[in-house]
């Protein structure tokens, strides 16, 4: 039987989550829409095949980003928030990394 580990608290860079990336994945995301609602509107596909590919390159980025650095799964809801909080899946204080 495996024992649930307890998630260790520090406040090094290497586990922290980089607010620059979740800002430019939420950046990516509203291009996407920009993008694709602009080239339906002008009728010009490839203006949407530019918003898919922001869309596609955001949420990569968005879901390789937003990982708890202590049990590693996804979390959401932290691009714009002044501090990252804790992780609902294991309870472990997340940092941004200008906050370490």
């Amino acid at each position: 039987m495996k024992k649930k580990k307890k998630p260790i608290q520090t406040t090094s860079k290497g586990n922290a989550v980089s607010r620059k990336r979740n800002r430019l994945a939420v950046v990516l995301l509203a291009g996407f829409v920009v993008l694709v609602f602009g080239g339906a509107f002008l009728e010009i596909s490839a203006i949407m095949a530019a918003g898919l590919i922001c869309a596609v390159c955001g949420f990569i980025l968005m879901f390789t980003t937003n990982r708890c650095p202590y049990c590693r799964k996804y979390f959401s809801g932290l691009y714009w928030s002044e501090s990252a909080g804790y992780c609902s899946k294991c309870g472990g204080k997340i940092f941004f990394d200008d906050e370490v």
